[in-house]
């Protein structure tokens, strides 16, 4: 019986050595996208990336977030860039992922992403791919005012920034 005390107390401790000391219970939320889905997130994403068309335009309206220079991990480089301006607002810019211009599943994936920005319009080009991968997808329009108010929301839910995506709304109805 002792022996078989003791051999339990070493498996015990063998299988608390072989996991990882820094793992952690992810939590969860759940956001709509422009689409209309119900998307499953990680709660406090750290690991963002924009990708597809309009990326530029998209970064610059992530960047309304005090939190986005923590949290985006890449960007997808388009003709329109905005490097000066990103400069400006987030000097380790330069320290992000830099993802080739039509950028697919394949350089997106390795990158190991919480959650991907797309364009509504990529979703049969890219994001169908990076679902299927079971990376989560928000897609965002922002082409007419009412869907900049819907996507800004959004994007201060993704980020947990709720009163800065009030007060950016409130300030575009003025």
């Amino acid at each position: 019986m002792k022996k078989f005390a003791l051999l339990l107390f070493l498996v015990a401790l063998l299988l608390n050595g072989c996991m990882d000391s820094k793992s952690t219970i992810l939590e969860h939320k759940t956001v709509v996208d422009a689409l209309g889905r119900n998307v499953v997130i990680n709660k406090n994403p750290s690991r963002i990336v924009i990708a597809g068309k309009q990326a530029p335009m998209l970064t610059n309206f992530l960047y309304l977030f005090q939190s986005t220079n923590q949290k985006l991990l890449a960007i997808e480089k388009r003709k329109q860039s905005g490097d000066d301006f990103l400069n400006l607002i987030d000097s380790k810019v330069g320290d992000k992922y830099i993802l080739e211009k039509g950028a697919g599943a394949e350089q997106i994936a390795p990158l190991n992403p919480d959650l991907v920005i797309l364009k509504s319009s990529m979703r049969e080009s890219i994001g169908n791919q990076l679902e299927t991968l079971s990376i989560p997808v928000i897609y965002v329009d922002f082409e007419n005012i009412e869907q900049i108010y819907r996507d800004l929301h959004l994007f201060a839910e993704v980020l947990d920034e709720e009163k800065r995506g009030d007060e950016l709304t409130s300030s575009y109805k003025m």
